[in-house]
């Protein structure tokens, strides 16, 4: 795991790997490994995967820590606008923001093929998560609709919880 100043990474084995989008809010170069696995994407290559998460988020609630990882292929030419939209402040955490026990959002980018990202939301609970996707189920449909002309592929990677 490369840790340093403003560079909490997820990192791919055996060769190349995802970076997160340089941000502040979250990470300050202090970041632990929250899980490794194997990840397949669309396009059929496998990797072993161990995502870095900042401290700080996940030091809020600790035990009670929920994560939401997203893997998205965008289309060539929308990656800045991507970046924007799914970034810590982009309309995603910007409405996630409104929920009850939303802690944050992580963006990474993978750093051999810049089309495919990953993102991190985290939340207190997965009640927290449920309930605010129930009450507000059509404005995330209508931002989910929207932020679909960017991609060619999403998929939920997974649901993680903190057990520390």
């Amino acid at each position: 795991m490369r840790t340093g100043k403003g560079s909490c990474l997820a990192e791919r084995r055996p060769s190349g790997g995802f970076t997160r989008i340089p941000q502040n809010l979250y990470c300050e170069g202090k970041c632990e490994t929250a899980k490794t696995g194997i990840m397949s994407d669309y396009e059929g290559t496998v990797s072993e995967v161990t995502l870095g998460i900042s401290e700080l988020a996940m030091s809020t609630n600790a035990g009670r820590q929920y994560a939401i990882v997203w893997e998205f292929w965008v289309r060539p030419g929308c990656e800045s606008q991507f970046e924007q939209v799914y970034g810590s402040e982009g309309e995603w955490s910007r409405f996630f923001r409104t929920g009850q026990g939303y802690v944050g959002t992580e963006l990474m980018r993978d750093r051999n093929n810049h089309r495919r990202y990953l993102t991190i939301d985290f939340w207190r609970s997965p009640e927290d998560y449920e309930s605010f996707r129930q009450q507000q189920a059509a404005e995330y449909q209508r931002i989910d609709q929207k932020s679909e002309q960017m991609t060619e592929h999403e998929r939920e990677f997974g649901t993680f919880a903190s057990i520390g």
